[in-house]
């Protein structure tokens, strides 16, 4: 009988942490994938490659599935999948983790990061904590040479790691200030600061704006019929309805109570109204599952910027008359100002 030979070595993915699901949620509830970029996370990242004079620098967040480089220097990949990522290892193990020489090491000399681009040779990860205690993600610098890390090296990581959690907590700090709490959607003190900033704009450039205000049709016989706490899980419900439907560039805040502003830049009356209607049309056909199945239905005021208009406030004003005229004419419907 003939031997088959040694075994061939093989990627070691590192072992899932039992805390797994409560960590991913938090890096969810966190919304750092859905945010664009962060440049004092840039500014930090670009500092580190030049400390360390290695090929990459990088702040990676590790979901279930993936590694997403956050903030990056010296790479032109977004993500890896987790099972690849040396991070997860730093992940896995709350701490350091140092791998002077990948093909040196078992867990990485088959892996295709080291045999194929970037072509990781050297790698030092420092695991990134949430304020909840959870690991989000490393701070990570990689070369495509063997290399040794000093203790000095390795405290200076430590250090700007901790640079790099300061930051997500001020980033979450702020995304909180202009967030509401129950639907996750703007509140209306970001979309009041956003509409000015879109009002000098559209003047400036004379390019059209629009704004639309929504808002629920009879909701206060679902709080009195089935209560508070099942009115709120409908307007989450709502919330994820709208986001699912409207355009990237639009802005839609959560008001008050069940109502919502909608703003529309760039964005003629015409396709403003459809995108009203669209909107409307995709509350009105979702069902919402409290104790019985609903259907709801939504009121729309539109207004277009006006030469007339002398601030923001008057335009919400003339979207909030348009939406009442749209209740007195039967409800369900979408009226322009």
């Amino acid at each position: 009988m003939q031997s088959d030979g040694p075994p061939q070595p093989r990627t070691v993915a590192a072992p899932i942490p039992a805390n797994d699901a409560a960590r991913v949620q938090d890096l969810n509830a966190s919304r750092l994938l859905q945010v664009g970029v962060l440049p004092d996370l840039d500014e930090l990242i670009q500092m580190c490659q030049q400390v360390f004079r290695v090929d990459i620098a990088a702040v990676s967040l590790i979901d279930d599935k993936f590694q997403w480089f956050k903030s990056q220097v010296g790479l032109n990949v977004k993500r890896t999948p987790r099972d690849v990522s040396f991070c997860s290892w730093a992940l896995y193990q709350g701490d350091h983790v140092l791998v002077p020489d990948a093909l040196e090491d078992p867990r990485f000399e088959a892996n295709p990061l080291v045999l194929d681009s970037p072509y990781i040779r050297f790698y030092s990860g420092i695991p990134l904590y949430s304020k909840r205690g959870h690991v989000l993600g490393t701070l990570c610098v990689i070369d495509s040479k063997p290399r040794e890390f000093s203790a000095d090296d390795i405290t200076m990581q430590r250090y700007l790691a901790r640079q790099a959690e300061l930051l997500i907590e001020k980033f979450e700090i702020e995304r909180m200030a202009m967030t509401d709490s129950l639907t996750g959607l703007y509140n209306r003190r970001y979309f009041e600061q956003r509409a000015v900033e879109q009002l000098s704009l559209a003047r400036r450039t004379r390019q059209p704006l629009a704004l639309a205000v929504l808002d629920i049709d009879n909701f206060k016989e679902i709080n009195d019929t089935f209560g508070h706490e099942a009115g709120d899980r409908i307007l989450v419900e709502l919330a994820h309805v709208m986001k699912r439907v409207l355009r990237g560039s639009d802005v839609i805040t959560r008001a008050g109570g069940e109502e919502f502003h909608l703003m529309l830049p760039n964005t003629p009356a015409a396709i403003a109204q459809k995108v009203a209607d669209r909107l409307r049309v995709a509350v009105a056909e979702c069902q919402y599952f409290v104790k019985e199945k609903l259907n709801l239905s939504a009121s729309v005021g539109l207004a277009a910027l006006s030469p007339e208009d002398p601030d923001i406030q008057e335009l919400i004003r003339r979207a909030d008359a348009a939406m009442y005229e749209a209740k007195r004419n039967g409800k369900n419907r979408t009226c322009v100002a």
